[in-house]
């Protein structure tokens, strides 16, 4: 008896050691879902708070003179003065901040400010200049329409004369493409001699 009750005891053991087991690694079987279902809620919400590109910042005058959206990834932004996109997901505003520092793009900031700083009458010849290259130009369309020469041969002469010329100033200046040869010709050359034809008839006729 003894010994069925030691083999008794040992089978007891043995099972509640088994049931213990199958306990153990049921519940870590049934904790292991949970686990992964709370990394997944966590890995998706670390993706649902990433930055995307806010209109919004358009309308700042801080980031409306360079600040672009990049069409072809929202996570990241355009800058028109760099023509280069850099990403915004994980800062938002901070990384646009970032990048208004760095060394390129201050540089071409300033190189752009210049150009934009530049007055429209640099691009001006002073008035004897512009007389002088005017009366070029008008020279140039009389001679063609005199010998029969064709609006595109004009403007094919115009560039010839700028290669000859280079370091003449109404040479470098001078533009008389077949559009404004063709304006010169009709609304100017032509207006002035037929004024020049009614005055010489009204004066036969008097």
């Amino acid at each position: 008896m003894a010994y069925n009750n030691d083999y008794e005891i040992e089978i007891s053991d043995d099972s509640e050691a088994t049931t213990a087991t199958t306990d153990v690694e049921s519940s870590s079987f049934r904790d292991k879902p949970a686990t992964n279902i709370k990394e997944k809620k966590i890995s998706s919400s670390k993706s649902k708070r990433r930055c995307i590109f806010n209109q919004q910042w358009l309308k700042d005058p801080k980031y409306a003179p360079f600040l672009r959206e990049c069409r072809a990834n929202k996570y990241f932004a355009h800058c028109s003065i760099c023509k280069s996109n850099f990403s915004i997901s994980n800062g938002g505003v901070y990384l646009i901040n970032r990048h208004i520092e760095f060394a390129n793009h201050k540089r071409f900031a300033e190189i752009q400010a210049k150009k934009n700083s530049r007055s429209i009458c640099d691009f001006i010849p002073p008035s004897s200049a512009l007389t002088k290259l005017t009366a070029a130009e008008l020279s140039l369309v009389y001679h063609g329409v005199r010998h029969g020469y064709s609006y595109i041969s004009q403007s094919c002469t115009v560039d010839l004369l700028k290669k000859i010329f280079n370091e003449s100033e109404i040479g470098q200046n001078i533009s008389c493409g077949k559009t404004k040869a063709r304006e010169l010709s009709v609304n100017v050359l032509g207006e002035l001699i037929l004024s020049i034809v009614l005055l010489v008839l009204g004066n036969k006729i008097n």
